[in-house]
Protein backbone atom coordinates (compact mmCIF):
# COMPACT_ATOMS: atom_id res chain seq x y z
CA UNK A 1 0.00 0.00 0.00
CA UNK A 2 1.47 3.30 -1.07
CA UNK A 3 1.34 6.43 1.09
CA UNK A 4 -1.36 8.09 -1.02
CA UNK A 5 -3.69 5.11 -0.58
CA UNK A 6 -3.02 5.09 3.15
CA UNK A 7 -3.91 8.80 3.35
CA UNK A 8 -7.16 8.29 1.40
CA UNK A 9 -8.23 5.38 3.60
CA UNK A 10 -7.25 7.30 6.76
CA UNK A 11 -9.25 10.37 5.75
CA UNK A 12 -12.34 8.21 5.09
CA UNK A 13 -11.97 6.55 8.48
CA UNK A 14 -11.55 9.90 10.27
CA UNK A 15 -14.63 11.33 8.53
CA UNK A 16 -16.73 8.44 9.81
CA UNK A 17 -16.05 9.57 13.40
CA UNK A 18 -16.19 13.33 12.90
CA UNK A 19 -16.99 14.34 16.49
CA UNK A 20 -14.32 12.13 18.04
CA UNK A 21 -11.77 13.27 15.47
CA UNK A 22 -12.67 16.92 16.07
CA UNK A 23 -12.32 16.66 19.84
CA UNK A 24 -9.00 14.83 19.57
CA UNK A 25 -7.69 17.35 17.07
CA UNK A 26 -8.85 20.18 19.35
CA UNK A 27 -6.86 18.68 22.20
CA UNK A 28 -3.73 18.66 20.04
CA UNK A 29 -4.46 22.24 18.92
CA UNK A 30 -4.74 23.43 22.51
CA UNK A 31 -1.47 21.70 23.39
CA UNK A 32 0.39 23.19 20.43
CA UNK A 33 -1.20 26.58 21.03
CA UNK A 34 -0.07 26.52 24.67
CA UNK A 35 3.55 25.77 23.77
CA UNK A 36 3.70 28.26 20.91
CA UNK A 37 1.89 30.96 22.87
CA UNK A 38 4.17 30.75 25.89
CA UNK A 39 7.34 30.65 23.83
CA UNK A 40 6.10 33.45 21.55
CA UNK A 41 5.61 35.73 24.56
CA UNK A 42 9.11 34.94 25.86
CA UNK A 43 10.62 35.49 22.41
CA UNK A 44 8.70 38.73 21.97
CA UNK A 45 9.92 40.07 25.30
CA UNK A 46 13.47 39.03 24.47
CA UNK A 47 13.43 40.63 21.02
CA UNK A 48 11.86 43.78 22.45
CA UNK A 49 14.54 44.06 25.12
CA UNK A 50 17.34 43.52 22.60
CA UNK A 51 15.87 46.09 20.22
CA UNK A 52 15.81 48.67 23.01
CA UNK A 53 19.46 47.99 23.75
CA UNK A 54 20.32 48.26 20.07
CA UNK A 55 18.78 51.74 19.99
CA UNK A 56 21.26 52.95 22.59
CA UNK A 57 24.97 53.70 22.53
CA UNK A 58 25.58 51.10 25.23
CA UNK A 59 27.01 48.66 22.70
CA UNK A 60 30.05 50.93 22.41
CA UNK A 61 30.39 51.51 26.13
CA UNK A 62 32.17 49.74 28.98
CA UNK A 63 31.69 50.65 32.64
CA UNK A 64 34.86 50.24 34.70
CA UNK A 65 35.02 49.93 38.47
CA UNK A 66 37.97 49.89 40.84
CA UNK A 67 39.09 46.40 41.86
CA UNK A 68 38.93 45.70 45.61
CA UNK A 69 41.33 43.54 47.51
CA UNK A 70 41.04 39.76 47.20
CA UNK A 71 39.65 39.53 43.65
CA UNK A 72 37.91 36.41 42.45
CA UNK A 73 39.64 33.61 40.64
CA UNK A 74 42.91 31.84 41.10
CA UNK A 75 45.04 34.92 40.43
CA UNK A 76 44.52 37.28 43.37
CA UNK A 77 45.07 40.88 42.29
CA UNK A 78 46.07 43.82 44.51
CA UNK A 79 43.58 46.67 45.06
CA UNK A 80 43.46 48.96 42.02
CA UNK A 81 41.93 52.43 42.19
CA UNK A 82 40.89 54.59 39.27
CA UNK A 83 43.54 57.30 39.41
CA UNK A 84 45.07 59.38 36.63
CA UNK A 85 47.62 56.67 35.81
CA UNK A 86 44.83 54.12 35.42
CA UNK A 87 42.86 56.45 33.15
CA UNK A 88 45.96 57.05 31.03
CA UNK A 89 46.56 53.29 30.71
CA UNK A 90 42.97 52.66 29.59
CA UNK A 91 43.09 55.58 27.15
CA UNK A 92 46.10 53.99 25.39
CA UNK A 93 44.15 50.82 24.56
CA UNK A 94 43.43 50.74 20.80
CA UNK A 95 39.78 51.39 20.02
CA UNK A 96 39.06 53.65 23.02
CA UNK A 97 37.41 56.87 21.87
CA UNK A 98 36.61 58.73 25.07
CA UNK A 99 36.75 58.22 28.84
CA UNK A 100 34.48 60.05 31.26
CA UNK A 101 34.04 59.59 34.95
CA UNK A 102 30.50 58.63 35.88
CA UNK A 103 29.17 61.61 37.78
CA UNK A 104 25.89 61.71 39.66
CA UNK A 105 25.17 64.15 42.47
CA UNK A 106 22.16 64.62 44.76
CA UNK A 107 20.40 67.91 44.13
CA UNK A 108 17.29 69.84 45.08
CA UNK A 109 15.46 71.42 42.18
CA UNK A 110 13.18 74.41 42.64
CA UNK A 111 10.66 75.99 40.27
CA UNK A 112 8.65 78.72 41.97
CA UNK A 113 7.42 77.30 45.27
CA UNK A 114 7.77 73.67 44.18
CA UNK A 115 10.86 71.63 45.05
CA UNK A 116 11.98 68.05 44.45
CA UNK A 117 14.99 66.03 45.59
CA UNK A 118 16.56 63.97 42.85
CA UNK A 119 19.81 62.79 41.28
CA UNK A 120 21.50 64.78 38.54
CA UNK A 121 23.79 62.88 36.22
CA UNK A 122 26.22 64.19 33.64
CA UNK A 123 25.83 63.66 29.91
CA UNK A 124 27.92 64.54 26.89
CA UNK A 125 27.04 64.99 23.22
CA UNK A 126 28.04 61.38 22.58
CA UNK A 127 25.07 60.30 24.73
CA UNK A 128 22.56 61.75 22.26
CA UNK A 129 22.10 58.36 20.58
CA UNK A 130 20.70 56.74 23.73
CA UNK A 131 17.07 55.72 23.45
CA UNK A 132 15.92 57.95 26.31
CA UNK A 133 17.23 61.01 24.42
CA UNK A 134 16.42 60.02 20.84
CA UNK A 135 12.76 59.82 21.89
CA UNK A 136 12.52 63.28 23.45
CA UNK A 137 9.02 64.57 22.69
CA UNK A 138 9.32 67.99 24.34
CA UNK A 139 12.39 70.10 23.58
CA UNK A 140 15.79 68.78 22.55
CA UNK A 141 19.08 67.35 23.76
CA UNK A 142 21.85 69.57 25.19
CA UNK A 143 23.74 71.76 22.72
CA UNK A 144 27.19 71.15 24.22
CA UNK A 145 28.92 69.49 27.16
CA UNK A 146 29.44 72.95 28.75
CA UNK A 147 25.97 74.44 28.24
CA UNK A 148 24.00 75.66 31.27
CA UNK A 149 21.10 73.41 30.45
CA UNK A 150 19.15 70.60 32.05
CA UNK A 151 16.86 67.80 30.85
CA UNK A 152 14.05 66.74 33.17
CA UNK A 153 12.03 63.57 33.31
CA UNK A 154 8.29 64.03 32.84
CA UNK A 155 7.64 62.90 36.41
CA UNK A 156 10.09 65.46 37.79
CA UNK A 157 8.51 68.19 35.67
CA UNK A 158 5.05 67.34 37.03
CA UNK A 159 6.39 67.31 40.61
CA UNK A 160 7.78 70.82 40.02
CA UNK A 161 4.28 72.03 39.17
CA UNK A 162 4.23 71.70 35.38
CA UNK A 163 0.98 69.86 34.72
CA UNK A 164 1.94 69.72 31.05
CA UNK A 165 5.62 68.65 31.00
CA UNK A 166 6.08 70.53 27.71
CA UNK A 167 5.50 73.79 29.61
CA UNK A 168 8.76 73.23 31.51
CA UNK A 169 10.86 73.66 28.35
CA UNK A 170 12.50 77.08 28.37
CA UNK A 171 12.01 77.64 32.11
CA UNK A 172 14.88 78.34 34.52
CA UNK A 173 15.33 75.81 37.32
CA UNK A 174 17.19 76.61 40.53
CA UNK A 175 19.62 73.84 41.50
CA UNK A 176 21.19 73.29 44.91
CA UNK A 177 23.56 70.44 45.70
CA UNK A 178 22.48 68.35 48.70
CA UNK A 179 24.97 66.93 51.17
CA UNK A 180 23.84 64.28 53.63
CA UNK A 181 25.80 64.13 56.88
CA UNK A 182 25.89 60.55 58.24
CA UNK A 183 25.45 60.51 62.01
CA UNK A 184 23.55 63.77 62.21
CA UNK A 185 20.57 63.51 64.51
CA UNK A 186 22.10 60.71 66.60
CA UNK A 187 24.09 62.89 68.99
CA UNK A 188 27.40 62.50 67.13
CA UNK A 189 29.51 65.60 66.44
CA UNK A 190 29.37 65.91 62.66
CA UNK A 191 31.34 68.71 60.99
CA UNK A 192 29.63 70.97 58.53
CA UNK A 193 30.45 70.19 54.90
CA UNK A 194 30.53 73.24 52.62
CA UNK A 195 28.21 73.24 49.63
CA UNK A 196 28.42 75.33 46.45
CA UNK A 197 26.11 78.24 45.87
CA UNK A 198 22.80 77.49 44.14
CA UNK A 199 22.79 78.03 40.40
CA UNK A 200 20.24 78.09 37.61
CA UNK A 201 19.92 75.89 34.54
CA UNK A 202 17.58 76.25 31.58
CA UNK A 203 15.26 73.36 30.81
CA UNK A 204 15.84 72.35 27.18
CA UNK A 205 14.05 69.01 27.11
CA UNK A 206 11.72 66.63 28.91
CA UNK A 207 12.16 62.88 28.51
CA UNK A 208 9.33 60.43 28.89
CA UNK A 209 9.65 57.49 31.18
CA UNK A 210 12.04 54.88 29.86
CA UNK A 211 10.33 52.73 27.22
CA UNK A 212 11.02 49.51 29.09
CA UNK A 213 8.56 46.76 29.87
CA UNK A 214 9.66 46.58 33.46
CA UNK A 215 9.03 50.26 34.26
CA UNK A 216 11.30 53.23 34.75
CA UNK A 217 14.00 52.65 37.36
CA UNK A 218 15.11 56.32 37.20
CA UNK A 219 11.81 58.15 36.81
CA UNK A 220 13.14 61.19 38.73
CA UNK A 221 16.62 61.26 37.25
CA UNK A 222 17.59 64.54 35.55
CA UNK A 223 20.46 65.20 33.15
CA UNK A 224 22.90 68.09 32.90
CA UNK A 225 26.04 68.61 30.79
CA UNK A 226 29.12 66.89 32.15
CA UNK A 227 30.89 70.21 32.71
CA UNK A 228 28.13 71.35 35.08
CA UNK A 229 28.57 68.22 37.18
CA UNK A 230 32.35 68.54 37.14
CA UNK A 231 32.09 72.12 38.44
CA UNK A 232 30.33 70.85 41.55
CA UNK A 233 32.79 67.99 41.93
CA UNK A 234 35.70 70.42 41.62
CA UNK A 235 34.22 72.54 44.43
CA UNK A 236 34.26 69.59 46.80
CA UNK A 237 37.73 68.54 45.64
CA UNK A 238 38.98 71.98 46.67
CA UNK A 239 37.10 72.20 49.99
CA UNK A 240 37.17 68.57 51.17
CA UNK A 241 39.97 66.96 49.13
CA UNK A 242 40.41 63.89 51.33
CA UNK A 243 36.76 62.88 51.09
CA UNK A 244 36.59 63.55 47.35
CA UNK A 245 39.81 61.64 46.73
CA UNK A 246 38.23 58.55 48.27
CA UNK A 247 35.02 59.06 46.29
CA UNK A 248 36.57 59.77 42.89
CA UNK A 249 39.17 57.01 43.12
CA UNK A 250 36.38 54.48 43.45
CA UNK A 251 33.85 56.14 41.14
CA UNK A 252 33.27 54.16 37.91
CA UNK A 253 34.44 55.23 34.47
CA UNK A 254 32.50 55.22 31.23
CA UNK A 255 34.79 54.01 28.44
CA UNK A 256 33.38 54.76 24.99
CA UNK A 257 34.68 52.94 21.92
CA UNK A 258 34.86 53.76 18.24
CA UNK A 259 33.37 50.43 17.19
CA UNK A 260 31.07 48.05 19.08
CA UNK A 261 32.99 45.11 17.61
CA UNK A 262 35.94 46.02 19.84
CA UNK A 263 33.97 45.65 23.09
CA UNK A 264 35.10 42.12 23.95
CA UNK A 265 38.78 42.83 23.20
CA UNK A 266 38.91 46.16 25.05
CA UNK A 267 36.97 44.76 28.00
CA UNK A 268 39.44 41.90 28.28
CA UNK A 269 42.41 44.29 28.23
CA UNK A 270 40.83 46.51 30.90
CA UNK A 271 40.28 43.48 33.12
CA UNK A 272 43.92 42.62 32.56
CA UNK A 273 44.83 45.98 34.12
CA UNK A 274 43.11 44.90 37.33
CA UNK A 275 39.67 46.48 37.04
CA UNK A 276 36.14 45.15 37.11
CA UNK A 277 34.04 45.82 34.03
CA UNK A 278 30.56 45.41 32.70
CA UNK A 279 29.24 45.96 29.19
CA UNK A 280 26.16 45.26 27.15
CA UNK A 281 28.02 42.33 25.61
CA UNK A 282 28.33 40.61 28.99
CA UNK A 283 24.81 41.67 29.99
CA UNK A 284 23.33 40.14 26.83
CA UNK A 285 25.31 36.95 27.40
CA UNK A 286 23.82 36.64 30.88
CA UNK A 287 20.35 37.54 29.63
CA UNK A 288 20.52 34.88 26.93
CA UNK A 289 21.31 32.23 29.51
CA UNK A 290 18.42 33.42 31.65
CA UNK A 291 16.04 33.46 28.67
CA UNK A 292 17.07 29.91 27.72
CA UNK A 293 16.09 28.70 31.18
CA UNK A 294 12.79 30.60 31.02
CA UNK A 295 12.04 29.27 27.53
CA UNK A 296 12.69 25.70 28.69
CA UNK A 297 10.36 26.11 31.68
CA UNK A 298 7.61 27.64 29.56
CA UNK A 299 7.97 24.92 26.92
CA UNK A 300 7.79 22.26 29.65
CA UNK A 301 4.62 23.79 31.08
CA UNK A 302 3.03 24.12 27.66
CA UNK A 303 3.97 20.57 26.66
CA UNK A 304 1.85 19.21 29.53
CA UNK A 305 -1.25 20.08 27.51
CA UNK A 306 0.15 18.21 24.51
CA UNK A 307 0.89 15.17 26.67
CA UNK A 308 -2.75 15.15 27.74
CA UNK A 309 -3.74 15.48 24.08
CA UNK A 310 -1.59 12.45 23.24
CA UNK A 311 -3.70 10.39 25.65
CA UNK A 312 -6.74 11.51 23.67
CA UNK A 313 -5.10 10.30 20.48
CA UNK A 314 -4.37 6.92 22.03
CA UNK A 315 -7.96 6.62 23.22
CA UNK A 316 -9.34 7.61 19.82
CA UNK A 317 -7.19 5.14 17.95
CA UNK A 318 -7.82 2.27 20.38
CA UNK A 319 -11.55 2.83 20.02
CA UNK A 320 -11.10 2.85 16.25
CA UNK A 321 -9.35 -0.52 16.44
CA UNK A 322 -12.18 -2.01 18.48
CA UNK A 323 -14.87 -0.61 16.20
CA UNK A 324 -13.11 -1.67 12.99
CA UNK A 325 -11.96 -5.13 14.03
CA UNK A 326 -14.12 -6.85 11.40
CA UNK A 327 -12.97 -4.36 8.75
CA UNK A 328 -9.35 -5.12 9.62
CA UNK A 329 -10.07 -8.85 9.28
CA UNK A 330 -11.57 -8.31 5.82
CA UNK A 331 -8.55 -6.27 4.73
CA UNK A 332 -6.18 -9.01 5.88
CA UNK A 333 -8.31 -11.67 4.22
CA UNK A 334 -8.02 -9.96 0.84
CA UNK A 335 -4.23 -9.63 1.12
CA UNK A 336 -3.39 -6.68 3.36
CA UNK A 337 -0.26 -7.28 5.40
CA UNK A 338 0.45 -6.28 9.00
CA UNK A 339 2.59 -3.39 7.74
CA UNK A 340 -0.32 -2.03 5.70
CA UNK A 341 -2.66 -2.06 8.71
CA UNK A 342 -0.01 -0.42 10.88
CA UNK A 343 0.61 2.22 8.20
CA UNK A 344 -3.09 3.13 8.02
CA UNK A 345 -3.43 3.75 11.76
CA UNK A 346 -0.14 5.64 11.99
CA UNK A 347 -1.26 7.80 9.07
CA UNK A 348 -4.50 8.59 10.89
CA UNK A 349 -2.52 9.63 13.97
CA UNK A 350 -0.20 11.74 11.85
CA UNK A 351 -3.14 13.48 10.14
CA UNK A 352 -4.63 14.32 13.55
CA UNK A 353 -1.24 15.73 14.59
CA UNK A 354 -0.84 17.84 11.45
CA UNK A 355 -4.39 19.20 11.66
CA UNK A 356 -3.99 19.88 15.38
CA UNK A 357 -0.63 21.55 14.83
CA UNK A 358 -1.98 23.90 12.16
CA UNK A 359 -5.03 24.73 14.27
CA UNK A 360 -2.81 25.31 17.31
CA UNK A 361 -0.59 27.72 15.40
CA UNK A 362 -3.64 29.62 14.18
CA UNK A 363 -5.05 29.69 17.71
CA UNK A 364 -1.77 30.95 19.16
CA UNK A 365 -1.48 33.63 16.47
CA UNK A 366 -5.02 34.91 17.02
CA UNK A 367 -4.64 34.96 20.81
CA UNK A 368 -1.24 36.62 20.46
CA UNK A 369 -2.62 39.36 18.25
CA UNK A 370 -5.45 39.98 20.69
CA UNK A 371 -3.11 40.02 23.70
CA UNK A 372 -0.66 42.31 21.92
CA UNK A 373 -3.45 44.71 20.94
CA UNK A 374 -4.89 44.84 24.45
CA UNK A 375 -1.50 45.13 26.15
CA UNK A 376 -0.42 48.00 23.89
CA UNK A 377 -3.59 49.93 24.70
CA UNK A 378 -2.66 49.74 28.39
CA UNK A 379 1.02 50.46 27.70
CA UNK A 380 0.25 53.58 25.64
CA UNK A 381 -2.12 54.87 28.32
CA UNK A 382 0.72 54.56 30.84
CA UNK A 383 2.97 56.72 28.67
CA UNK A 384 5.03 53.97 27.06
CA UNK A 385 5.51 53.34 23.37
CA UNK A 386 3.66 50.43 21.78
CA UNK A 387 5.83 47.36 21.36
CA UNK A 388 5.57 43.95 19.73
CA UNK A 389 5.16 41.65 22.72
CA UNK A 390 4.25 38.47 20.83
CA UNK A 391 6.44 37.03 18.07
CA UNK A 392 6.28 33.65 16.33
CA UNK A 393 9.46 33.05 14.30
CA UNK A 394 9.56 30.52 11.48
CA UNK A 395 11.75 28.13 13.45
CA UNK A 396 9.07 27.98 16.17
CA UNK A 397 6.41 27.18 13.55
CA UNK A 398 8.54 24.34 12.18
CA UNK A 399 9.43 23.04 15.65
CA UNK A 400 5.79 23.12 16.78
CA UNK A 401 4.62 21.18 13.73
CA UNK A 402 7.42 18.64 14.10
CA UNK A 403 6.64 18.22 17.80
CA UNK A 404 2.91 17.80 17.17
CA UNK A 405 3.56 15.27 14.41
CA UNK A 406 6.08 13.36 16.54
CA UNK A 407 3.77 13.17 19.57
CA UNK A 408 0.83 12.09 17.41
CA UNK A 409 2.77 9.35 15.65
CA UNK A 410 4.22 8.14 18.94
CA UNK A 411 0.71 8.07 20.41
CA UNK A 412 -0.49 5.95 17.49
CA UNK A 413 2.24 3.31 17.81
CA UNK A 414 0.39 1.19 20.36
CA UNK A 415 -3.03 1.24 18.63
CA UNK A 416 -1.37 0.60 15.25
CA UNK A 417 0.58 -2.34 16.64
CA UNK A 418 -2.55 -3.71 18.26
CA UNK A 419 -4.45 -3.48 14.98
CA UNK A 420 -1.62 -5.18 13.07
CA UNK A 421 -1.63 -8.14 15.49
CA UNK A 422 -5.34 -8.89 15.06
CA UNK A 423 -6.00 -12.45 13.87
CA UNK A 424 -8.05 -12.23 10.66
CA UNK A 425 -10.05 -15.41 11.42
CA UNK A 426 -11.16 -14.12 14.81
CA UNK A 427 -11.72 -10.66 13.35
CA UNK A 428 -14.15 -12.01 10.74
CA UNK A 429 -16.23 -13.66 13.47
CA UNK A 430 -16.29 -10.38 15.45
CA UNK A 431 -19.72 -8.79 15.74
Amino acid sequence: MILRDAIDVSLDNLRQARLRTFLTTLGVAIGVGSIVGMLAVAIGLQDNLYSQLLRTGFFRRITVWAQGAGGRGEQQQPPRQIDENAILAIRQIPGVKLITREARIPVRLQAGEKTVNTQMTGVILDDADEAVFTEIKQGRFITSSEAREIILSSQTAKTLGFIDPAAAVGQMIRVRVRVDRPGAGFGFPVPEIPVPEPFELKVVGVVERERALFGDMNARLVYAPQAVIEEQVQFFQTRVPMIMAMVTNWAPLQVRLNDARDVDRVEKEIKGLGFRTISVSSIISNMRRAFIVVDMLLALIGSMALVVASLGIINTMVMAVLERTREIGVMKAVGAEDGDIRRIFLTESALIGVAGGLAGLLLAWLLGRAMNFGANIYIERQGFRAETLFHIPLWLVAAAMAFALGVSVASGLYPAGRAARIDPARALRHD
